[in-house]
């Protein structure tokens, strides 16, 4: 996790560009829209923020690949994005909602478990299905002694974090207002074998 990420030029554009585009078409369940790189979500500055991303972790990000990008745009009171893997190997996420929007500043950022998903998991069947009875249990009871690190929202904060881990948004309860709403960025390095 690290504060200021982008400088105030390009978070400012950033910002305006997610919240001048008419790009989000996936309505999700859990009170929020999202867009991704095949439905709008790209423009130069987030390939270069990819490219630069590269050059300033090699150790973690050298030779992966940009696969996806996406943002979500939450309502201003929401559980957020459920307990989830990304298919990848390293997932970044930052924020860009101004602080001063969230009412709870210590909430309303991230929680992952530091507990990898087991690779026998098909990824795609335990995302699709995370919400059913069944596999919330089995879900649920494999992380039952998983550590957890959760990490408030910070405008401009970012988390980088290994793909297999399973996070989750923290409570998200921010001022009402369409420019209030938590919006969180996030780019997918390479995509896991099996």
């Amino acid at each position: 996790m690290f504060d200021d990420f982008l400088t105030p030029g390009a978070l400012q554009s950033l910002r305006e560009f997610c919240l001048s585009s008419t790009i989000y078409f996936t309505n999700e369940k859990n009170d929020f829209v999202e867009s991704n790189h095949t439905s709008g979500f790209n423009c130069d500055l987030l390939y270069q923020i990819a490219e630069e991303l590269k050059e300033h972790f090699p150790r973690v990000l050298n030779g992966l690949h940009l696969v996806n990008m996406w943002i979500y745009r939450h309502n201003n009171q929401s559980d957020g994005a459920t307990m989830h893997s990304d298919e990848g190997e390293a997932t970044f996420n930052f924020y860009i909602t101004p602080d001063d929007a969230n009412r709870i500043p210590d909430r309303g950022g991230l929680t992952v478990f530091a507990k990898e998903q087991p690779s026998e998991w098909d990824w795609r069947y335990y995302n699709q299905m995370r919400n059913t009875p069944e596999i919330s249990r089995e879900i649920d009871a494999y992380l039952a002694d998983a550590d957890t690190i959760t990490v408030p929202h910070r405008a401009n904060r970012a988390i980088l974090f290994r793909s297999s881990f399973l996070p989750k948004s923290d409570l998200i309860d921010f001022k009402d207002g369409f420019e209030n709403r938590r919006m969180n960025i996030t780019l997918l390095f390479r995509r896991r074998e099996g």
